[in-house]
């Protein structure tokens, strides 16, 4: 199997937050792109569609993964 740790990914989400990494493996920060005053409901939703995504389209390509609590999110409002 190809690992994929180092290839970029992208997710735009059913709310239109974005998530963006250099990394599949997460190792650098994700760059989430808020829209502007979308509720904390709405948000909240978002990142576990983007979590759910990963976990079923990715996860199992990587070698070696830190885990979802290590994820470093840079957080900006559209």
């Amino acid at each position: 199997m190809r690992h994929i740790n180092e290839q970029p990914y992208q997710h735009f989400s059913g709310n239109g937050t974005e998530f963006k990494c250099l990394r599949c493996d997460f190792k650098l920060p994700v760059i989430v792109k808020k829209p502007k005053g979308i509720s904390n409901e709405a948000y909240t939703r978002d990142v576990a569609e983007m979590v759910s995504n990963h976990v079923l389209t990715i996860w199992k390509q990587l070698n070696g993964f830190s885990g979802y609590d290590c994820i470093n999110f840079q957080i900006f409002e559209e």
